[in-house]
């Protein structure tokens, strides 16, 4: 018996789960980048709190959802994002899945860039929390019903 949970047999999803596969991809092309890129890449990418407090590089808060700071880091929240992942995306539309990944990170990448983060670490890069498990255990309703691992 496994302890990393890449599946569970009482709730198989009805369909091959696709969107999940590709925001696995785009995960780890983006950190592949990130190994050639190195600090310039990350430097530049990454949510830096001051800049969206004062409105610039904006899209850093979309970029940074899909960085990783090391290896245990990508492999962690891929094997989260296979796990829940499409059990989630068979609840839903593959395009609601997808919103509810983005708004996810979204909220999290809001939480990282309050004003009183920027003035303590101005500098600092969040690269962290995936944004399915920020959404799923954020969740009011808990997507699935486990409220119980929240």
């Amino acid at each position: 018996m496994g302890v990393i949970p890449l599946s569970d047999a009482s709730r198989r999803p009805s369909r091959f789960p696709v969107m999940t596969a590709a925001i696995i991809a785009v995960n780890a092309l983006v950190f592949v980048i990130e190994l050639v890129g190195g600090e310039t890449f990350v430097t530049t990418w990454s949510l830096h709190p001051a800049d969206i407090v004062a409105g610039r590089h904006l899209i850093t808060i979309v970029t940074s959802m899909f960085m990783h700071g090391s290896w245990s880091h990508i492999l962690g929240n891929m094997v989260f994002l296979w796990a829940f992942g499409p059990e989630i995306e068979d609840l839903m539309t593959r395009r609601r899945y997808l919103v509810f990944y983005l708004l996810g990170g979204l909220a999290r990448r809001r939480r990282r860039s309050r004003p009183t983060r920027a003035r303590r670490s101005p500098t600092s890069a969040p690269v962290g929390r995936s944004p399915l498990s920020w959404a799923r255990f954020s969740s009011p309703t808990r997507v699935t019903g486990f409220a119980h691992y929240s």
